[in-house]
């Protein structure tokens, strides 16, 4: 007899963001095997909509989750707008103790009114909660308080405030700082379970608690194979050209890595142009990379921007190579989307970063091999010598481990 469980996930399709993937491939596949799946999603409906659907077994149910739009406009530019934009930030300043720019800040009050009206109407014992956004984690772990009965396991894709870089990325003050990471530990002590992508992410989150105890596990991001059935039939490479492929957005503190591959690629300029190398950048890359890049030696690198999804999936898929980039502190859990989608398709993967789990997983699984900024040079080595960069293969690889279909299993086992 299947289980039931309740999935909020603060975004979700049709959003294309990234942070929906994780569970709209998890929640197929625990529905395929009998579970009553229901997702609770701040997401709208192909029209902007809030409403609730089913969409193959699996009962969606959209609520606003009331963060000021204005927070997320990045283009800001008219007089009204910015002092709207400063209205605001003053407002939630007010009125909330943490990090105002975590999207689930507002939703404390009608995101447990709709957890508890599903749970009950349904008999749901089970909620799952992914991050990011963060806040909302603690909304729904304080609900045990009242509600001992529901099973309550936290998902992590990033770290949170135990992590250097969450203070970096926020600049908060010490006193909203220091309320972050008594709600994290507030929100990991009363949680059931605590799911993270990667052994970094579980380490870290298990040495906020004094006693950590079992609840913690690593369930990785994973692979969907029949995302790639449109790329059958269609080349993998491009045999006049050595492309490495770098694939989707590129993280924030990556400046040091992109200086790096740039004075790498200016001071071997004669032999990269006769290997045909390119660098190839697919995805969103802020303003202070772009200016790095456009230092390069020219047709060295190209950046093709943006991409819908089944468009950058094929420049991949011609790659040589694919790239992935780690910045200092991200080196044990970068356990990404970016490089699931490389091991996919197959991808020998070059990876500039400190050394660090991700790294050493690469070498030992014998799939890539990770260059610090000190060590970029010996990229060379590896472009040039055919026989030494065929050392690297998926021959004795198991994809099968990074499958949704069996990583919803481990899932499975969480539930009661």
């Amino acid at each position: 007899m299947g289980k039931s469980v309740l999935i909020v996930s603060y975004t979700f399709p049709p959003s294309t963001n990234v942070g929906g993937r994780r569970w709209s491939k998890m929640v197929r596949h625990l529905a395929t095997v009998g579970n009553k799946v229901h997702v609770l999603t701040a997401t709208p409906n192909e029209k902007g909509e809030f409403d609730i659907s089913d969409k193959d077994g699996i009962i969606i149910h959209r609520i606003n989750s009331g963060y000021p739009e204005v927070l997320t406009n990045y283009k800001i530019s008219s007089f009204a707008q910015k002092v709207k934009y400063a209205l605001t930030v003053k407002y939630l300043s007010l009125t909330n103790k943490g990090n105002i720019y975590d999207r689930s800040v507002c939703w404390k009050d009608a995101l447990q009114a709709q957890i508890l009206e599903i749970t009950r109407r349904e008999k749901i014992d089970n909620v799952i909660v992914s991050a990011p956004p963060f806040q909302h984690m603690n909304y729904v772990a304080d609900m045990k308080d009242e509600h001992p009965e529901l099973n309550i396991i936290l998902d992590f894709r990033d770290p949170w405030a135990e992590h250097v870089d969450f203070s970096k990325s926020y600049s908060l003050s010490d006193e909203r700082m220091q309320y972050q990471l008594q709600i994290e530990k507030n929100a990991l002590g009363k949680a059931d379970a605590v799911i993270s992508i990667s052994q970094g992410i579980t380490e870290g989150l298990k040495n906020v608690l004094d006693k950590a105890g079992d609840k913690f596990v690593t369930i990785t991001n994973g692979v969907d194979s029949s995302d790639y059935d449109f790329l059958k039939g269609l080349s993998t490479s491009n045999p006049d050209k050595f492309r490495i492929v770098y694939y989707g957005s590129l993280y924030p503190r990556t400046e040091d890595n992109l200086e790096a591959l740039v004075g790498f690629i200016n001071s071997n300029t004669e032999a990269l142009k006769n290997a045909n190398v390119q660098f190839e950048f697919c995805g969103h890359v802020n303003d202070s990379g772009l200016a790095i890049l456009k230092k390069a030696s020219p047709g060295f690198v190209v950046y093709h921007g943006i991409k819908p999804y089944k468009e950058a999936l094929q420049i991949l898929n011609e790659a040589t190579l694919g790239l992935i980039v780690i910045a200092k502190d991200h080196e044990d859990i970068q356990f990404n989307t970016k490089l699931m989608e490389c091991m996919a398709l197959h991808k020998r993967i070059f990876l500039i970063g400190p050394d660090g789990r991700v790294g050493k997983f690469l070498e030992e699984s014998n799939i890539g091999v990770r260059f610090s900024n000190e060590t970029i040079g010996n990229m060379l080595g590896w472009i040039t010598d055919k026989n030494k960069l065929n050392t690297l293969s998926y021959q004795n690889f198991d994809l099968s481990l990074f499958e949704y279909r069996n990583l919803a299993k481990q899932v499975e086992g969480l539930l009661k």
